[in-house]
């Protein structure tokens, strides 16, 4: 007598059909999860380099057009500390400035670029120029402009030390 427990082929093939398309579901839907998260993120970072670039602008106005000497000047200017954090990476400081930058230094020159872990940086980078701008920038660009500036600097005899914007309740 044949055995009733038998499933039929047709049944094996729905039901790796159902796990296929279940898992194809899960995929979509977390992966567009994902990019949506990364987006908020950019847009946050971007937010907060639009602040830092106020705090400049502020400073400036109060100093005869001069930038802040030191990170510092900005950092205790802004007015939460979550200004300075990058929303990716909150447990490290968010942004490093670059100070004895200069308003006749170029469009294109960086005054404070995001922070980015070393495994994260095929992302790319947001940084804020000295014209004000915001820009994202990959990393092979990003570390183009950024030499190119620093060598600019060393032929004037600028003194060339990008410093960390760090929270005062950080810590660090």
């Amino acid at each position: 007598m044949p055995s009733s427990n038998k499933r039929s082929p047709a049944f094996t093939v729905v039901f790796v059909l159902t796990l296929l398309l279940i898992s194809a579901a899960v995929f979509v839907v977390f992966t567009h999860f994902q990019r949506t998260l990364a987006e908020e993120r950019r847009t946050r970072s971007a937010q907060n380099l639009e602040t830092l670039r106020d705090v400049i602008r502020a400073y400036a106005a109060g100093h005869n057009g001069a930038l802040p000497a030191r990170a510092a000047e900005i950092a205790t200017r802004v007015k939460s500390p979550e200004d300075l954090l990058h929303p990716a990476w909150p447990n490290q400081p968010g942004y490093v400035y670059i100070p004895g930058a200069q308003p006749s230094d170029g469009d294109d020159s960086i005054l404070i670029y995001e922070n980015v872990p070393e495994s994260k940086r095929k992302l790319g980078f947001q940084v804020l120029l000295v014209n004000g701008k915001i820009e994202a920038l990959s990393r092979d660009a990003f570390l183009d402009v950024l030499s190119s500036q620093e060598e600019f600097w060393k032929q004037k005899g600028r003194f060339w030390s990008p410093e960390e914007l760090i929270p005062s309740n950080m810590g660090l």
